[in-house]
């Protein structure tokens, strides 16, 4: 297993003249917050977006994720705050009245430069870096973006990359894809992503924000594009995404309001309507909802209906069983009936999973073109009927963050 940690190596830097003194070094202490003050003669106030991040600070504050702040002597009795006053302002937002400080000795005109340095010489994080570091710690959105990517055979780079440098499959874009995701779906940014790295010897370079945010709302106001992987594989190969995306942006830089995502998303589409379909076939609305038909769980094999076809197929791991003897869905061994709706609902779900899909996509995949007035509320009623059924076969079905839902085994 290779080791994920590296030590601190300066092997490759050139020799540089230091100080000949440092100074003296800082001390720590837990000072009371009533004694920190802000010298407004080179300390920034706390802006509108400053005031957010000391909200979010104390919302969720930890120990583990404060830093301690650095001060210098006022006064006698007084240390004036060098860097941390929005740290130190959420933490009296959260009710404490002491903090863990670092202070350092130096007058008043070292404290202005040393404000200068802590906030001036930094290496400013960049989205790729945030969002690596919340994959590492959990953070549901940013884990679903990085299965979404690895489905379709996309990594999201370590470190900020030129475009004329990244390889077949490599993109920047991170925290905007994550958006992207949540709005339209795994299902669209998969085939969005596929399309583009499976195409033109996997287009390096072009998995732009432009393109791939394009790409992704065009295909998911066309779900029925992304239902012959083959024929969109092939309309992508015969498109110039670079041709397009410079394109676009000469066509936003030229009108007001305009974004150059939008425009790609226009041209994009117009290109594949060139090329694919129009249309999907029909698909009828859903009929009103049936009488609750009454469920059982048995092993499996299921039962068999007694007279007609059946039609069965597996979805990662999901049986989902129709014929006009009954419906059901089997996993892992067990099988529950389920009325048609629920078991279509069901095949949509185990499509993404064990992926969150976003509600709105889950309306357009089970109504069609017909997705009916306050479509999300109608999903939501069905879901918990059928929550504690699937539960009888060892699945869970979960509402995340009231946007989308996600299949999965249970725990």
């Amino acid at each position: 297993m290779a080791d994920r940690f590296r030590s601190i190596d300066t092997s490759d830097y050139a020799a540089i003249e230091v100080p000949a003194d440092f100074g003296v070094p800082p001390r720590l202490e837990w000072i009371a917050i009533s004694d920190l003050v802000i010298d407004e003669d080179y300390q920034r106030g706390i802006t509108a977006q400053g005031r957010t991040n000391v909200r979010r600070i104390a919302a969720g504050f930890g120990w583990a994720l404060f830093a301690p702040i650095v001060v210098a002597p006022a006064d006698d009795q007084r240390f004036a705050i060098v860097d941390g006053q929005h740290r130190a302002t959420a933490a009296k937002l959260a009710g404490l009245d002491r903090v863990p400080c670092a202070i350092i000795a130096v007058d008043r005109a070292l404290q202005a430069k040393a404000f200068a340095g802590i906030n001036g010489q930094v290496t400013r994080m960049q989205g790729v870096h945030l969002f690596h570091a919340a994959v590492a710690a959990g953070d549901p959105d940013a884990v679903r973006t990085a299965m979404v990517c690895k489905a379709a055979g996309v990594s999201i780079v370590r470190n900020p990359t030129q475009a004329n440098q990244l390889k077949a499959g490599e993109t920047n874009v991170a925290t905007a894809l994550t958006r992207a995701i949540l709005r339209h779906g795994n299902e669209a940014a998969i085939a969005a992503l596929k399309a583009i790295v499976g195409s033109r010897n996997g287009n390096a370079g072009m998995l732009s924000g432009t393109v791939i945010l394009g790409a992704i709302a065009a295909l998911a106001e066309a779900p029925h594009w992304i239902e012959d992987q083959a024929a969109l594989a092939r309309a992508f190969e015969q498109i110039d995404l670079k041709a397009l995306q410079n394109k676009a942006r000469v066509a936003a830089a030229g009108t007001p309001g305009a974004t150059a995502i939008d425009r790609f998303k226009s041209l994009l589409t117009a290109d594949l309507a060139r090329r694919l379909p129009a249309q999907a076939e029909p698909v009828e609305a859903a009929p009103p909802r049936a009488a609750p038909r009454p469920v059982t769980s048995a092993p499996v094999p299921p039962p068999q209906p007694a007279v007609g076809p059946s039609r069965a197929e597996t979805i990662n791991g999901v049986v989902i069983e129709l014929a006009s003897g009954g419906e059901g869905v089997g996993y892992g061994g067990r099988f529950q009936m389920l009325s048609p709706h629920q078991a279509k609902l069901v095949r949509v779900l185990a499509r993404a999973m064990p992926a969150p899909i976003d509600l709105n996509f889950i309306a357009s995949k089970y109504w069609g073109a017909a997705v009916p007035a306050g479509a999300a509320e109608k999903l939501r009623a069905m879901t918990s009927n059928l929550k504690p059924l699937l539960a009888n076969i060892g699945l869970e079905l979960k509402e995340i963050r009231g946007v989308s839902l996600q299949l999965r085994e249970s725990a």
